[in-house]
């Protein structure tokens, strides 16, 4: 039986001008075997600009820089990984909700929130 290579991936809904979530708090998150072989993708790399408390203006930008972070995301799965999605992120809900829309049902996800008194 083949083994099929698992690969994490970290999704940071960036979307937030204020108290941003650093990808280190996210790594530190993971096992520490993996963490540094971590593929890590922000929507803000994709055309989603940022807000002061990262509710937009205007949502179809934002869902648009969604689908091509997931799709680029997902191009891991397409040559065969097993990925393991770490989301975390400062954004409206409907950001997280569509992300986990595209991510689908089948989706191995872990979503971190870090609060004061620790993750």
């Amino acid at each position: 039986m083949e083994m099929t290579e698992e690969v994490n991936v970290v999704l940071l809904l960036d979307l937030a001008i204020e108290n941003p979530i650093d990808r280190s708090v996210v790594l530190a998150q993971m096992p520490a075997e993996s963490a540094g072989a971590a593929s890590v993708f922000r929507v803000t790399d994709f055309g989603a600009p940022q807000y002061a408390t990262g509710t937009p203006d205007h949502w179809p930008t934002v869902i648009a820089a969604i689908d091509r972070m997931v799709d680029k995301a997902r191009s891991r799965e397409r040559s065969g990984a097993r990925c393991r999605y770490w989301v975390a992120g400062r954004a409206g809900l409907p950001a997280f909700v569509y992300l986990g829309y595209r991510l689908t049902k089948n989706a191995v996800v872990t979503l971190v929130n870090p609060r004061d008194s620790g993750p």
